[in-house]
């Protein structure tokens, strides 16, 4: 354990981690000793700390506490730390596998993998406003500017050259509750969903090159890599470097079930073959067609006081109920004006009209860019 670097995070960390990953408190019945506790099977573990916080041995008893985990989960301590330390934040790590010395980079493709790393998190929000095949820039996109302003260079480390990105998770999930049922829609924070393309990009990117289909790539840009994203990774990797893709997620928002299983992406020249072709193709793929969408509002949420700041995010499910087949529910953000007409409009139990572009995007749907919104008689 004595390699283990334990200076980045406290004991309120660690409390807060074991909170999440279901460890058991009983410290309030002690005045001397804070017990945490958790079944792992038939057997009973505990891990122990000293109720005061400028204990001697307080690093011992950390150090105990990260073993125990690295044990019970079978995690080698050096992540069990990293994860602890970043138990707030979405972690996106780039290592480049072939480098000067196995430790350097030269400034030049330095400067142009962060600069692309900068476009890869834009153009992932822009798609994430407006599924869309292709963009001609990210200057006119609020949620790009938003995630371009959050999210941050972490360090470098050691090894082959690499360095990290995170997102501090500021923002917890929304619940809409539907009207008619038990179920609730969940709604993640922008900035874990930025992130959640990016890696489903990744994903997608090694299902096309193991089935030998290019198709899957293109026909899965609504959840996944637009062309300008498939640019960037491929400028990230000067075109035929390998990169790999690291990724380490907080745990205080549930992943989506298509990517919870997957954390690390070793690209090749394959790999960015595949991504050069769909970069060029998705540019010919015509954008999704504006349709009038007609239904009742099932639900609706917003982040914070929807009538105070024009910036809160306010979202409402609507049932499209004139499609061809099965009603669905979509997901929609809309503008203060017309959030307090589906308000009314949810209350009263009146038909609505919206028109924009519907898109699958991960496993849910959603209207793109509405507008025209109306509450009809």
């Amino acid at each position: 354990m004595d390699r283990i670097d334990i200076s980045a995070i406290a004991l309120n960390n660690i409390i807060e981690y074991l909170d999440i990953f279901n460890w058991k408190n009983s410290y309030e019945k002690n005045d001397r000793w804070l017990v945490f506790t958790r079944k792992y099977g038939n057997d009973l573990f505990e891990i122990i700390f000293p109720k005061n916080i400028n204990s001697n041995d307080m690093n011992l008893y950390m150090y105990k506490a990260i073993n125990t985990l690295s044990n019970l989960d079978d995690i080698d301590p050096v992540k069990v730390v990293e994860k602890i330390s970043n138990v707030d934040n979405d972690v996106l790590k780039i290592r480049n596998i072939k480098t000067d010395s196995e430790t350097k980079l030269t400034i030049k493709l330095a400067s142009i993998q962060m600069n692309k790393l900068k476009s890869l998190i834009a153009f992932s929000a822009c798609s994430e406003q407006n599924p869309k095949p292709y963009f001609n820039n990210s200057q006119n996109s609020r949620y790009a500017k938003e995630m371009i302003e959050h999210y941050k260079f972490s360090h470098t480390f050691k090894g082959s050259f690499g360095f990290s990105i995170e997102s501090h998770l500021i923002n917890k999930s929304q619940q809409v509750q539907l009207f008619d049922s038990n179920e609730e829609y969940v709604i993640v924070p922008l900035e874990r969903r930025v992130m959640e393309r990016i890696v489903r990009g990744l994903i997608i990117t090694f299902e096309a090159v193991n089935k030998n289909d290019l198709s899957v790539l293109i026909d899965k840009y609504p959840s996944g890599f637009n062309s300008n994203m498939c640019r960037s990774i491929l400028k990230i990797s000067d075109r035929h470097k390998e990169i790999e893709y690291e990724i380490l997620w907080s745990p205080k928002i549930r992943l989506s079930e298509d990517i919870i299983s997957l954390n690390d992406f070793l690209l090749n020249e394959k790999h960015y073959e595949y991504l050069d072709k769909a970069a060029r193709e998705l540019c010919n793929v015509e954008p999704p067609k504006i349709i009038e969408m007609i239904g009742h509002v099932y639900g609706v949420s917003s982040k914070g006081d929807p009538l105070k700041f024009d910036s809160t995010p306010r979202f409402v499910i609507v049932r499209w109920e004139n499609r061809e087949g099965k009603p669905i529910d979509v997901l929609i953000e809309l503008n203060k004006n017309d959030y307090i007409k589906a308000s009314q409009s949810h209350l009263e139990w009146n038909l609505i009209s919206v028109k924009g572009s519907i898109q699958k995007v991960g496993q849910r749907w959603q209207l793109s860019e509405p507008h025209d919104f109306q509450i009809k008689a």
